[in-house]
């Protein structure tokens, strides 16, 4: 860490002036006159991205830029465009603010941020918001990240059609209140939470893959508007011992808490809480990607079907 952080506050514009301009802290890839910050090797846990490096323009913070660092607070220059899958996942950060110039935001940036109690966004940014914390689409139909040291508990705002991809994970959300307006949970959405129980509304067509993966929930419904399941939606639930569809749902079914097609010749999920032991019915022609997949099962009988 330099000295001059440990000097008096009548120093610090100077203190960040020095540190804008020291660059050896950060890993690049330059490409098309444009910067990339593709790591973070130093040790100051307050970090202030430059908005130039070697006369370019930082345009893009790259996935897992900052993986698994000790930030605790981080200033994107109004010159990034772009935040990278996992750009910030498992550190420490307790504050960030989104600039109007970001256009692009991946999956997982603030996973696992279990001190990062609010993203803020620059309210002149044209494709991003954000509400009491949480960051969402302009128009507020996407939920697009939750920050994991919020509250547990979480209503959706009524806004809200879709919950994007990985939204919720790994975050210690216990509880959340999904509105009839969501049409589509995305893929890993709740993935790492600490989800008991959920209650998945009518108006949801589709649930993607991994969507509720390495959860604690006891028992899921999945209603009669569903028409697209993705795989490992509920892999390493070991808590959950049946999976329930509402009889007039036209594409899916349930025997004995086992997930299958309406015509009962795919397996489509095996609850990861049920018997170890499972016999497949004679009417299954085809056990479907990840039927199975991280359960403790030992012991399966696939029938000549």
């Amino acid at each position: 860490m330099k000295k001059a952080w440990l000097f008096p506050v009548c120093v610090l514009y100077s203190a960040l002036a020095l540190f804008a301009q020291n660059v050896s802290d950060f890993k690049i890839e330059s490409a098309n006159g444009q910067v990339t910050i593709t790591g973070y090797t130093g040790s100051t846990k307050d970090v202030r991205i430059p908005e130039r490096i070697n006369g370019l323009p930082v345009t893009s913070i790259g996935a897992g830029a900052f993986y698994s660092t000790s930030l605790t607070s981080v200033t994107i220059p109004n010159s990034v465009t772009s935040i990278g899958d996992l750009a910030f996942y498992e550190t420490p950060l307790t504050s960030v603010v989104i600039p109007s110039s970001v256009t692009s935001i991946g999956y997982y940036v603030f996973a696992s941020c279990s001190s990062l109690t609010a993203i803020t966004v620059d309210v002149r940014n044209a494709l991003f918001s954000s509400v009491e914390g949480v960051l969402f689409s302009k128009d507020m139909k996407t939920l697009v990240a939750y920050p994991g040291g919020k509250s547990s508990n979480y209503t959706i705002p009524n806004s809200v059609t879709s919950i994007g991809e990985s939204a919720f994970a790994y975050t210690p959300l216990t509880s959340v209140t999904i509105p009839n307006s969501v049409a589509s949970i995305g893929a890993r959405a709740f993935a790492g939470t600490q989800l008991k129980n959920v209650t998945i509304p009518n108006s949801v067509t589709s649930i993607g893959e991994g969507a509720f993966a390495f959860t604690r929930l006891t028992s899921v419904v999945i209603p009669n508007s569903v028409t697209s399941i993705g795989y490992y939606v509920f892999a390493s639930c070991s808590s959950l011992t049946a999976i329930t569809v509402d009889v007039r749902n036209a594409l899916f079914s349930s025997v004995e808490g086992v997930l299958f097609s309406k015509d009962m010749k795919t397996l489509v999920a095996y609850p990861g809480g049920k018997s170890s032991n499972y016999t497949i019915p004679n009417s299954v022609t085809s056990i479907g990607e990840s039927a199975f997949a991280y359960t403790p099962l030992t012991s399966v009988t696939i029938p000549n079907s």
